[in-house]
C-alpha cells in the first residue's frame, strides 16, 4: 500500500480555429487547477508573422501564471460559474484591463491577428469547459496519485 501525494500538475489538451485551420495546443495547469504553467500551441496553419505568433515561444510564455477561473470585480472566484479560459485581449492586458482581477485571466494580443486571438479565446474556453467539475475537484485536493 503506496501513500497518495497530489499531482504536480496537470495537462489538458487545447484545440479551436484560426483564421485559416484548426489550431492544437496543450495547456499546463499547477496542482491548483486554476493556474497556468505553461501554454504551447502545437499545431496552426495562421499566416505567418501574424497570427502565427501564437506559435513563438516568447507569446506562449505569457501565459504561465495567468488563472483559467476568472475572477469576479470584487476578486473572488466562483468556480462553480466563474468564466473559464483565458481571454486574448486586442493589445494589451494593462491598455486593455489595467489592473482588475479580470487581468489575471487575460494575455496581450497579437497586431493584426484579431481573427487568430478570438480563435485561441474561444478555443481555451471551449476546451477547458468539459473539465470543469475535474478541474474543481482537483483544486479542492480531491485528485491523488498512487506514489
Amino acid at each position: 500500500n503506496t501513500p497518495s501525494s497530489t499531482p504536480y500538475g496537470y495537462i489538458l489538451p487545447v484545440n479551436g480555429y484560426g483564421l485559416w485551420d484548426a489550431i492544437y495546443g496543450y495547456l499546463g495547469l499547477e496542482s491548483n487547477a486554476d493556474t497556468v504553467l505553461g501554454m504551447t500551441w502545437y499545431e496552426q496553419k495562421e499566416t505567418p508573422g501574424l497570427g502565427g505568433e501564437i506559435a513563438l515561444p516568447e507569446w506562449q510564455e505569457q501565459f504561465g501564471g495567468k488563472e483559467i477561473f476568472q475572477k469576479s470585480p470584487s476578486g473572488t472566484t466562483d468556480f462553480e460559474r466563474a468564466s473559464l479560459g483565458i481571454k486574448v485581449v486586442k493589445s494589451t492586458v494593462q491598455e486593455t484591463l489595467g489592473d482588475v482581477p479580470q487581468a489575471r485571466s487575460a494575455v496581450d494580443g497579437i497586431a493584426g491577428a484579431s481573427i487568430t486571438i478570438m480563435g485561441v479565446t474561444e478555443a481555451l474556453r471551449n476546451s477547458l469547459t468539459p473539465y470543469r467539475q475535474f478541474l474543481i475537484r482537483a483544486h479542492q485536493g480531491e485528485i491523488q496519485i498512487d506514489g
